[in-house]
C-alpha cells in the first residue's frame, strides 16, 4: 500500500542532518587538531559547505564525522585518539584497539604536545 505520492512535498531536513549528508556524499572528514585546538576539513569544502560547517562548528568538533583512519569507512562520529599522529577512529575500531591493548597489556605512548593535558 502506498502511503504518499511522489508529488507530495517532503518536510525540509534539519540543517545539521543536511550537512552530514553533504559531508558523507563528498567523503569529507572533519579532523581535530588538538595542539592548535581547531578543526580542519579534508578535502577543502566549497563556499556553501564552509558556511554550513561554521554554523555547526561545535557539534562537528564534538562528533568529528568523517573517514575512520583504521577501517576507512565514513562514519558520523569518531574519536580523536592520543597515539600515533592523533588518529580519528570510529567507535567499533576504537573498541577493537582498546581490547587489543588490554589483552596484550601494551598501551601506546602518548604523543602529547606542549600545552596539552
Amino acid at each position: 500500500m502506498k502511503m504518499r505520492t511522489e508529488d507530495e512535498e517532503l518536510p525540509p531536513l534539519d540543517p545539521y542532518l543536511q550537512l552530514l549528508m553533504n559531508l558523507w556524499r563528498g567523503n569529507i572528514s572533519v579532523n581535530s587538531q588538538t595542539a592548535e585546538r581547531k578543526i580542519t576539513v579534508i578535502p577543502a569544502p566549497d563556499q556553501s559547505l564552509t558556511i554550513s560547517i561554521r554554523n555547526h562548528w561545535e557539534l562537528l568538533a564534538h562528533y568529528l564525522p568523517g573517514e575512520c583512519d583504521a577501517c576507512r569507512s565514513w562514519v558520523m562520529t569518531r574519536t580523536d585518539v592520543y597515539w600515533g599522529s592523533n588518529a580519528h577512529l570510529c567507535p567499533s575500531c576504537l573498541n577493537l584497539a582498546i581490547i587489543y591493548f588490554e589483552i596484550n597489556d601494551s598501551w601506546p605512548e602518548a604523543n602529547w604536545y606542549e600545552g596539552e593535558c
